[in-house]
């Protein structure tokens, strides 16, 4: 969950701030995401729960997330912008922008490791039990 956190929380997807259309479009990329990385849903819930688990399809689900709302380019590149765009009010001040700046300049051999790096970058800066209990309900 470490990783998957971390997508959400770099798409700034908190539960409270989801219109209900965004929410569909949230629950589609999860289900879809997870198809298309292979990952086991019972990983995902162990990482919610704190574990940390080391698992390549992981990184591949939190690399498919971000490539939905479009903060992975194609080229596998992080999109700094649409990171920022995805912010919701809540949770958009210096600090959250400071940490998007700070961690966008992570690529690695393919998009699945660039978003582990990402992904890696964001937690240490913002801390894991903050993205956890900000996220944990999507």
């Amino acid at each position: 969950m470490q990783l998957f956190v971390a997508a959400l929380a770099c798409c700034a997807l908190s539960v409270s701030a989801l219109t209900p259309a965004n929410r569909v479009k949230v629950i589609a990329a999860n289900v879809r995401c997870l198809e298309e990385s292979g990952l086991d849903p019972e990983i995902l819930e162990r990482t919610k729960n704190g574990e940390d688990v080391d698992d390549k399809n992981l990184d591949c689900f939190g690399a498919c997330l971000l490539k939905d709302f479009g903060i992975l380019n194609d080229d596998g590149t992080f999109n700094k912008d649409e990171a920022v765009k995805n912010l919701p009010d809540s949770v958009r001040n210096d600090d959250v922008i400071n940490m998007i700046n700070a961690c966008s300049n992570k690529k690695g051999e393919t998009d699945c490791d660039t978003a582990y790096l990402i992904f890696s970058c964001i937690r240490e800066k913002a801390g894991f039990k903050y993205i956890q209990e900000e996220f944990r309900d999507i």
